[in-house]
Protein backbone atom coordinates (compact mmCIF):
# COMPACT_ATOMS: atom_id res chain seq x y z
CA UNK A 1 0.00 0.00 0.00
CA UNK A 2 1.18 3.08 -0.95
CA UNK A 3 1.09 6.07 1.58
CA UNK A 4 0.68 10.05 -0.05
CA UNK A 5 2.47 11.28 2.94
CA UNK A 6 1.45 15.29 1.89
CA UNK A 7 -2.13 14.48 1.45
CA UNK A 8 -1.36 12.51 5.28
CA UNK A 9 0.37 15.55 6.44
CA UNK A 10 -2.71 18.09 5.09
CA UNK A 11 -5.18 16.55 6.86
CA UNK A 12 -3.45 16.29 9.85
CA UNK A 13 -2.96 20.33 9.98
CA UNK A 14 -6.23 21.01 8.62
CA UNK A 15 -8.08 18.82 11.04
CA UNK A 16 -6.71 18.04 14.00
CA UNK A 17 -8.84 20.51 16.23
CA UNK A 18 -11.97 18.87 14.80
CA UNK A 19 -10.50 15.40 15.05
CA UNK A 20 -9.16 16.29 18.29
CA UNK A 21 -13.23 17.62 19.68
CA UNK A 22 -14.53 14.63 17.86
CA UNK A 23 -12.31 11.97 19.80
CA UNK A 24 -13.32 13.51 23.26
CA UNK A 25 -16.83 13.03 22.20
CA UNK A 26 -16.13 9.78 21.52
CA UNK A 27 -17.56 10.08 18.31
CA UNK A 28 -15.31 7.93 15.85
CA UNK A 29 -15.67 4.40 16.31
CA UNK A 30 -13.62 3.04 13.36
CA UNK A 31 -10.00 1.17 12.64
CA UNK A 32 -9.05 2.83 9.38
CA UNK A 33 -9.42 6.22 7.59
CA UNK A 34 -8.53 6.22 4.09
CA UNK A 35 -8.28 9.76 2.49
CA UNK A 36 -9.97 9.99 -0.68
CA UNK A 37 -8.28 9.83 -3.90
CA UNK A 38 -9.13 13.94 -4.75
CA UNK A 39 -8.13 14.76 -0.79
CA UNK A 40 -7.63 18.49 -0.40
CA UNK A 41 -8.72 21.61 0.53
CA UNK A 42 -11.73 21.79 -1.19
CA UNK A 43 -12.63 18.13 -0.93
CA UNK A 44 -11.81 16.77 2.97
CA UNK A 45 -13.60 13.02 2.22
CA UNK A 46 -12.22 9.91 4.21
CA UNK A 47 -13.50 6.32 4.20
CA UNK A 48 -13.65 5.19 7.60
CA UNK A 49 -13.94 1.56 8.66
CA UNK A 50 -12.50 -2.19 9.90
CA UNK A 51 -10.13 -4.35 7.85
CA UNK A 52 -10.44 -8.36 8.32
CA UNK A 53 -7.53 -10.42 6.29
CA UNK A 54 -6.98 -7.28 4.27
CA UNK A 55 -10.75 -7.17 3.10
CA UNK A 56 -13.12 -4.71 4.25
CA UNK A 57 -15.48 -5.54 6.76
CA UNK A 58 -18.59 -4.18 8.15
CA UNK A 59 -19.62 -0.53 7.59
CA UNK A 60 -17.77 1.98 6.36
CA UNK A 61 -18.57 5.34 6.79
CA UNK A 62 -17.92 8.16 4.57
CA UNK A 63 -17.48 11.28 6.30
CA UNK A 64 -16.40 15.07 4.76
CA UNK A 65 -14.41 16.99 7.05
CA UNK A 66 -16.14 16.21 10.65
CA UNK A 67 -19.93 15.02 9.41
CA UNK A 68 -21.18 11.71 8.20
CA UNK A 69 -22.32 11.87 4.94
CA UNK A 70 -22.74 8.07 3.37
CA UNK A 71 -21.64 4.45 3.72
CA UNK A 72 -21.44 1.24 3.03
CA UNK A 73 -22.08 -2.41 4.43
CA UNK A 74 -19.44 -5.19 3.82
CA UNK A 75 -20.13 -8.73 4.29
CA UNK A 76 -17.32 -10.41 6.17
CA UNK A 77 -16.08 -13.57 4.05
CA UNK A 78 -15.73 -12.24 0.38
CA UNK A 79 -16.11 -7.96 1.49
CA UNK A 80 -19.56 -7.81 -0.69
CA UNK A 81 -21.16 -4.55 -0.27
CA UNK A 82 -24.96 -5.09 0.99
CA UNK A 83 -27.96 -3.07 1.97
CA UNK A 84 -28.43 0.17 1.45
CA UNK A 85 -25.87 2.84 0.90
CA UNK A 86 -24.90 6.37 -0.03
CA UNK A 87 -21.60 7.01 -1.76
CA UNK A 88 -20.02 10.50 -3.38
CA UNK A 89 -20.21 11.28 -7.09
CA UNK A 90 -16.92 11.86 -8.82
CA UNK A 91 -15.65 15.75 -7.86
CA UNK A 92 -17.54 15.65 -4.88
CA UNK A 93 -15.94 18.79 -2.83
CA UNK A 94 -17.58 21.88 -1.10
CA UNK A 95 -19.32 23.37 -4.00
CA UNK A 96 -20.46 20.27 -5.21
CA UNK A 97 -21.95 17.73 -2.72
CA UNK A 98 -23.70 15.50 -4.91
CA UNK A 99 -24.41 11.96 -3.59
CA UNK A 100 -26.28 8.58 -4.53
CA UNK A 101 -28.10 6.29 -2.67
CA UNK A 102 -29.13 3.02 -3.08
CA UNK A 103 -29.69 -0.64 -2.09
CA UNK A 104 -27.65 -3.88 -3.02
CA UNK A 105 -29.65 -6.77 -3.86
CA UNK A 106 -27.29 -9.50 -3.89
CA UNK A 107 -23.77 -7.95 -3.92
Amino acid sequence: MKINLQKYKQYIALNLAEVDHMIKEARLDFGWVELSEEFNDDSQVTYNGDYKNGKKVGMWDIVARVRKIGGVLYTEGDSTKIGSWIELSEGFKCISQVTYKGEYKSG
